[in-house]
């Protein structure tokens, strides 16, 4: 995630125009088809670029690739007949396609929809049992939950050791920093309070890795003790990366290979989000078999236990806005985030099992795990 720096968000629909490539802008394959399914699906619409359609353009991608793989067929014709015209979207986005049978893969991250949707699919499907319960209140239509997949050849499990005398240990925390839901401003508010507390080990870093801002030139900052050091233009690796006890800012666009070290590079992951519709940052770093610590709520409630990692079960429940009540999510507790750090550092030997269980269990959660479920959904809702 977040190598697409300051793309922006579009909306890529199949009522625009003839298709001359797929939705992520690669060509048509030449290859020879797989075997097909059965299954003919319209590919109506998605979303490109970064923010939040990070997570949702990805997912899409990944998915109708995983679905030709398996012998589904997809076109981007709504003239041909189809079992289901298909959109990757946010709920608002949603517009159907007339004559189709149309199916909405869509998410949702924290408390609740103070409306019914305005379009309605014949079929809504979601990664997570609490979109599943939160929308069932307001949808009168079928639900189904199909959990999402993580791409488990790029982020490979990679063997890690507690470092060394004069190495830092990485605190890392990968989503947009600007983003109040996402909790960076919790996890500063934690890393401080640490290390006044005089308890935070003298090698202690924390590397923040958000997306490109328009409010800063793209770079890599090192702040100590409240001074900037650089702006930088280096990776991750160089050596003014391992002073100790420091708060990095990297906002650079990062190529996958590049954000794949990254997470090779650090020894623990905090994602202290108050809401997620399935969280593929954590997906992704646990598949590297990287120690995490998370909220327990949400997304995270269907694939995260203390036997993988460090959930965070201390919450406190947070309104972005009095005007607006019912838009609220769950932000874990500053004491409870050190604490949970704490435990990771002192009996690190444990959290890399932790980790090395967790990439484990990623390994169920791959893209043609995510297509096959996708597919039987689909088959069971057909006429």
């Amino acid at each position: 995630m977040l190598a697409q720096g300051l793309e922006p968000v579009t909306m890529w629909d199949c009522r625009l125009g003839e298709a001359k490539a797929h939705p992520d802008g690669t060509p048509f394959s030449t290859e020879p088809p797989v075997p097909p399914c059965g299954l003919r699906l319209l590919w109506a619409a998605q979303l490109k670029g970064a923010g939040f359609a990070y997570g949702l353009a990805t997912q899409a991608n990944r998915m109708r690739r995983a679905l030709v793989a398996a012998g589904v067929s997809i076109s981007y014709n709504p003239h041909q007949e189809h079992d289901f015209a298909v959109h990757f979207l946010p709920l608002d986005n949603f517009t159907p396609v007339v004559g189709k049978r149309n199916l909405l893969s869509s998410t949702m991250e924290m408390s609740e929809p103070t409306a019914p949707l305005s379009a309605v699919p014949a079929l809504l499907v979601v990664p997570c049992a609490f979109n599943k319960e939160v929308l069932g209140r307001t949808f009168s239509g079928p639900i189904e939950v199909c959990p999402l997949g993580v791409d488990t050849e790029t982020f490979a499990f990679h063997e890690r050791k507690p470092p060394g005398p004069e190495e830092p240990f990485r605190v890392l925390f990968c989503g947009n920093s600007e983003d109040d839901t996402k909790g960076a401003q919790i996890l500063k508010a934690a890393w401080r309070k640490w290390r006044a507390s005089g308890r935070m080990p003298a090698n202690a870093q924390l590397y923040i890795k958000t997306t490109g801002t328009r409010a800063l030139p793209l770079q890599y900052r090192v702040i100590e003790n409240g001074e900037l050091k650089g702006p930088f233009a280096a990776s991750p690796s160089e050596p003014h990366a391992a002073l100790p006890k420091a708060e990095i800012l990297d906002n650079r666009n990062l190529p996958l290979a590049e954000l794949v070290e990254l997470y090779r590079s650090a020894h623990v992951l905090v994602s202290p989000s108050m809401g997620e519709g399935w969280n593929l940052v954590l997906c992704e770093a646990m598949a590297t078999g990287l120690p995490c610590i998370w909220p327990a709520h949400t997304a995270m409630l269907d694939y995260g236990s203390e036997e993988i990692g460090f959930p965070v079960v201390d919450l406190e429940k947070h309104v972005f806005d009095k005007a607006e009540p019912n838009y609220y999510g769950w932000a874990p507790t500053v004491p409870d985030i050190i604490t949970r750090l704490e435990e990771a550092y002192h009996a690190y030997p444990e959290a890399l099992e932790r980790g090395r269980r967790a990439s484990a269990r990623m390994q169920g959660y791959t893209w043609a795990a995510a297509a096959e479920k996708f597919i039987a959904i689909c088959r069971r809702h057909l006429p």
